[in-house]
């Protein structure tokens, strides 16, 4: 008994720790930025230097594991079947819409110019509008593989490797482009390190865990405690965030950040849709590639929608086709999927019940 204490001490201690050294290491850098922008930008241009076509084709395919990629292969989560794997998958969605929402609102607010914005010399192979800093490719890889890891990693225990090379490779890629600095790589992957830890707030779907309700957190109880007070918190934060983007920001900064209109409508929608989602059974490996290749479809063609209106001149038109595509996305995630599937005859829905269960009996 003594010594399981001291290890939920020692582990609480060790969190705190954690989170007050991101704290502090994020408050330097952003009360600094000019500062770090002169050394990160010696260390870009070392990089330029070494750029050739090998290198960008490789590097290219490990910077698209950003926010856009990432909604796209979340969902083979919620497609695979299986209570675990569904709401695992729909909680990293959500997870991925508020670090997207956040992020933006951070780009907004610093309004740090991009390296290329700034140096000439640097090739440009990307063209966007957005601000720099946080960068939001080394926000999105972190919290996804930190997430998938922290769930997978007793059965799969490679995946922590795999996760940790993928999150170098795709922040270094942004480095490579000459898209962000080095600080803003740092700094990504610290605020993703805060929402992973902190996730409880941002998920709809209480984990699966064998650990016993008295032996969790306050929080954690509280939120488990009556079904109304999640929703309450998730619409409180919704609310928030709309009044901050439409009243502190101006018409060219929201145009910039598009992201945040597609995340708003996300997350409204998962929130509305949460006690309507639908379980797929866990069925044989042929059925989940299947699965897997219909929902990615409507995915894409959103996609080729987005790339389109991005530049669109009229704002209020953008903001609501935006927030439309958000929406669209969160309902075929959340619940139009599996509907469809099971009319199709590619699963069966099985009784929705939020009583836990066990890892092994998912």
């Amino acid at each position: 008994m003594e010594i399981s204490k001291l290890t939920k001490v020692d582990s609480k201690s060790i969190r705190y720790s954690i989170v007050s050294m991101l704290i502090a290491l994020i408050y330097y850098i952003a009360s600094s930025l000019q500062h770090h922008q002169i050394w990160g930008m010696q260390i870009i241009l070392q990089i330029q230097s070494f750029r050739n076509t090998v290198l960008d084709a490789f590097m290219f395919t490990c910077s698209l594991f950003g926010f856009e990629m990432l909604f796209v292969f979340v969902p083979f989560l919620v497609w695979w079947g299986g209570r675990r794997h569904q709401e695992l998958g729909l909680n990293l969605f959500l997870l991925l819409d508020y670090s997207l929402l956040c992020s933006s609102v951070l780009k907004t607010t610093f309004q740090e110019p991009r390296p290329l914005w700034l140096e000439t010399s640097i090739r440009r192979e990307e063209l966007t509008m957005e601000y720099s800093f946080p960068s939001g490719h080394a926000w999105a890889t972190t919290v996804t593989w930190l997430f998938l890891i922290s769930h997978f990693r007793k059965e799969k225990p490679w995946i922590q490797y795999l996760g940790g090379i993928l999150i170098f490779l795709t922040c270094f890629s942004r480095v490579y482009f000459g898209v962000h600095f080095p600080h803003d790589i740092v700094v990504g992957c610290s605020f993703a390190s805060l929402c992973f830890l902190f996730r409880d707030v941002f998920i709809l779907f209480d984990e699966h865990t064998d650990v016993h309700i008295d032996k969790q957190g306050k929080f954690k109880k509280w939120l488990k405690g009556k079904k109304h007070r999640r929703y309450s918190l998730h619409f409180t934060m919704w609310f928030t965030m709309f009044l901050v983007i439409m009243t502190l920001f101006e018409d060219t900064h929201r145009k910039q950040q598009t992201g945040l209109f597609f995340t708003l409508g996300g997350i409204l929608t998962a929130v509305i849709l949460r006690p309507s989602v639908q379980i797929l059974e866990d069925e044989g490996i042929k059925r989940r590639f299947m699965r897997v290749g219909v929902g990615v479809i409507p995915i894409g063609v959103l996609g080729i929608i987005w790339r389109l209106f991005k530049s669109y001149q009229h704002e209020v038109t953008l903001y609501l086709i935006m927030c439309s595509l958000g929406i669209f996305l969160s309902w075929w995630a959340f619940y139009g999927s599996q509907i469809f599937f099971s009319r199709i005859g590619l699963g069966k829905l099985v009784p929705r019940t939020d009583q836990p269960e066990s890892i092994k009996n998912s």
